[in-house]
């Protein structure tokens, strides 16, 4: 009989939802929604580790993990899915994927890792120019760096999401994250978000099932929903095929990855973009501080004072009295601060930026130049080429600014110098400054960049970086746009298959696992039964009609008054049970062998049980080794306790 080996209590800020609360894959954390709006993330020590709050408290639909546990994927109601960091609760990327009208039913949304099946491609060519891609070029493209500063939501400032975003692929690997929901009683909305931010939302569905989870098969293209049928008040499943794996195979994973990375750099550019104009605001205000006591244009008496050796009494009491010998060295630090930062901005953050986009899209139009790949997967070489253009004004304009910005900073050394020699000689008594060669810079500095420097007008231009990085991103997003269509269009849905004698029209009384034999495996709870189904398909060809055909086997066990019921393992199952004077947290084996063609009730094999200080809303169970972890969120979902058992 497994014992408790530790027994922690935590208290959370908010109720949470009992539907999203979950363990990660490596279950070191606990992840809730608190009133449907805020993420917060905790050790199973109770301990907070952080706690995300989108701008505007949209509510949070449903969640899913990577299989890695490094990334949390949220759906929102206003409309997007964000993908967030597990171990800084900051959002890394998003992708529009609307989940629905959550007031029918709760969305389902999961995260896949999907092996490409390349048996169903002319593997030869193929595999020699994908080895020609990416990860040898990547190799060698220039590592950006975080941005300095950026917008409160940007996920630049942390190098280590920027390292994760630029990852060196996987070719073999496609990351999938699958959403459906219930859009009005005669429709399914399937969405896909595919390889981090390549989108492709609403493949509708015509049918009145509402759905439940998802399961995936041993084929990459083969996949189920498990629905609730109103009509026949039962489980059904939905059998899916996305055609578009096995006839695209590791292109597919090329087109996507480089979309995502490409989608990625654009923000990134427009973030650097925008702290160049925060640069350029702050730097404005300072000089507009400096200039702030004199009324007249100081412009003319510096000039006066540069040609003749005589100032205006203006301009002599402004020197000496209003900036001083501190105003003139505050003056300095701060405009060549704001000069290094743009000139880092420029040359280690926007150009790299901008080289690394165009290995990418030259890689894309190779690919759309090959009429037998790149033709059916909607690339269209001009359109790549559009992409490469823009990018590529943008780097001779960021090259131009910086060769602008130099010279002028240049001549604002000189000026600066020169200034602080002429309050030195009125209060000091120092040697009269000469200037010789250099006149003409201190000149060139008053009469154009004194009271506006360039650098803090750049992006009043009409075609300013901001401007042009736009248009980039409509490009990029236009050569991608005939993919998603053709995607859409490759994701078929069959004929719902009923699993006999389930029937669960909640998902608290309902869980699903895949199991390492390729079954997956159904349970609901009914009285004082759990009652199991587990299935797989007879044939998975890519004809979604063969999809229906399943070989299922039942099972069910009598645990007495039963509450809740999850998996904890392949062979394990947490349930609550009542026992009139207590509340059970129970585990109970499943035995594989128990499971025949017709369902038969057997007794439970109980291998662990302690009692609850309280009704859980809720309980999620994760094992890992030799240790089981189980959370229940206890009353008023305020409260949570972690259970731990040795096996």
């Amino acid at each position: 009989m497994l014992v408790v080996r530790r027994r922690n209590r935590g208290v959370l800020p908010a109720a949470a939802e009992p539907l999203l609360v979950s363990w990660s894959s490596t279950a070191d954390l606990l992840l809730f929604a608190l009133s449907r709006a805020v993420l917060v993330a905790y050790r199973p020590d109770g301990t907070r580790v952080w706690t995300l709050a989108v701008r505007g408290r949209p509510t949070i639909a449903a969640v899913a993990w990577s299989n890695d546990g490094t990334s949390i994927a949220a759906s929102y109601t206003d409309g997007y899915v964000r993908i967030c960091d597990a171990n800084l609760g900051k959002v890394s990327s998003t992708l529009p994927l609307p989940p629905g009208d959550i007031s029918l039913h709760p969305p389902i949304l999961a995260w896949l890792t999907l092996d490409i099946d390349n048996s169903a491609v002319n593997v030869s060519p193929e595999s020699a120019l994908r080895d020609f891609f990416s990860p040898k070029i990547e190799a060698h493209l220039p590592k950006l760096s975080a941005l300095p500063t950026a917008a409160p939501d940007s996920p630049f400032t942390s190098q280590p999401i920027l390292d994760a975003l630029f990852r060196p692929d996987r070719a073999s690997d496609i990351d999938c994250i699958v959403l459906a929901s219930q859009t009005d009683p005669t429709t399914i909305s399937l969405s896909l978000g595919i390889q981090g931010t390549f989108a492709v939302p609403d493949a509708s569905i015509s049918t009145p099932l509402v759905p439940l989870a998802h399961t995936p098969t041993s084929a990459t293209h083969a996949h189920y929903l498990i629905c609730h049928d109103p009509t026949l008040a039962a489980i059904v499943l939905l059998p899916l095929c996305f055609r578009f794996l096995p006839r695209f195979g590791s292109f597919f994973s090329l087109l996507t990855t480089s979309s995502t990375k490409l989608q990625y750099l654009a923000r990134y550019l427009q973030d650097a973009i925008a702290s160049l104009a925060d640069e350029s605001t702050a730097l404005q205000t300072a000089i507009d501080t400096l200039f702030s006591s004199v009324d007249t244009d100081i412009r003319k008496d510096l000039l006066t004072l540069l040609v003749i050796g005589v100032a205006s009494p203006t301009c002599t009491e402004w020197i000496k009295n209003d900036l001083g010998e501190r105003g003139i060295k505050k003056w300095k630090k701060s405009v060549t601060s704001a000069y290094d930062s743009f000139n880092k901005l420029l040359t280690q953050h926007i150009v790299p930026a901008c080289e690394r986009a165009i290995v990418i899209l030259q890689e894309l139009h190779g690919l759309a130049l090959w009429a037998e790949r790149g033709k059916p997967l909607g690339l269209d070489p001009d359109t790549v080429e559009a992409a490469i253009a823009s990018i590529e004004l943008l780097a001779l304009k960021a090259y131009n600014i910086a060769a602008t910005f130099s010279k002028e900073q240049n001549d604002f050394c000189v000026f600066i110098q020169w200034l602080s020699d002429i309050y030195d000689y009125d209060t000091k008594g120092n040697a009269y400054p000469s200037l010789d060669a250099k006149i003409q810079q201190v000149e060139d500095y008053i009469e154009t960049s004194l009271r506006r420097p360039k650098l803090a007008q750049y992006h009043d231009s009409e075609e300013n970086l901001s401007s042009m990085t736009c248009t980039i991103d409509e490009n990029i997003a236009a050569i991608f746009d005939k993919t998603v269509d053709i995607v859409r269009n490759q994701i078929d849905a069959g004929l719902p298959f009923p699993l006999d004698d389930l029937q669960s029209d909640t998902k608290l009384q309902f869980d699903t696992r895949m199991l390492e034999d390729g079954y997956t495996c159904v349970l609901t709870c009914s009285g004082s039964t759990l009652n199991l189904c587990k299935f797989r398909a007879k044939n998975l060809s890519t004809d979604v009609k063969s999809l229906s055909q399943i070989d299922t086997m039942y099972t069910a066990i009598d645990t007495g008054n039963l509450r809740l019921a999850r998996f904890v393992s392949d062979t394990i199952i947490a349930c609550i049970v009542d026992k009139s004077t207590s509340l059970h947290l129970v585990l109970v084996s499943l035995d594989s062998s128990t499971f025949t063609a017709e369902r038969t009730t057997v007794p439970a094999q109980i291998i662990g049980q302690t009692d609850l200080e309280d009704l859980p809303t809720a309980i999620k169970g994760h094992q890992i080794d030799t240790e089981v972890c189980i959370v229940a969120l206890l009353g008023d979902s305020k409260r949570f306790q972690v259970l731990r058992f040795n096996v």
